[in-house]
């Protein structure tokens, strides 16, 4: 996962804690969305979820920033890919890690092309 789906990477940075519109839907990023979406289908098939292999595995933690990509810009997906987005979200280490973030008093400023533009102090903080 850190090389790949590299638009999607690009198009849509992490941020847990803000919600962006959906960026330009260039053909390949539409590609990368129709690819994580067929492969959490397919796992989700075979293994009747509600995790990627039924229990809660190192596939679905390394699948959880793609899980908060989805969410942050509300991407296209499937209603089986959107199930699967709720239980990663909701598994204790996520809701923690959620709430570490939305505490967090700085946050990473993006420019337009989506490159770190600095590190800026929250408006709360």
């Amino acid at each position: 996962m850190h090389s790949g789906f590299p638009d999607l990477r690009r198009a849509c940075p992490m941020d847990i804690r803000s919600r962006h519109g959906r960026p330009e839907m260039t053909e390949a990023l539409a590609n990368d969305i129709s690819r994580v979406d067929d492969i959490w289908c397919e796992a989700l098939e075979a293994s009747g979820g509600p995790y990627l292999f039924g229990e809660w595995s190192a596939a679905d933690a390394v699948y959880a920033p793609v899980v908060t990509r989805f969410q942050t810009y509300d991407l296209p997906r499937t209603n089986t890919a959107q199930a699967y987005m709720v239980a990663v979200l909701s598994h204790p280490l996520m809701v923690k890690l959620a709430a570490e973030a939305a505490a967090e008093p700085w946050w990473i400023r993006y420019d337009a092309s989506g490159r770190s533009a600095g590190f800026m102090p929250s408006a709360d903080a």
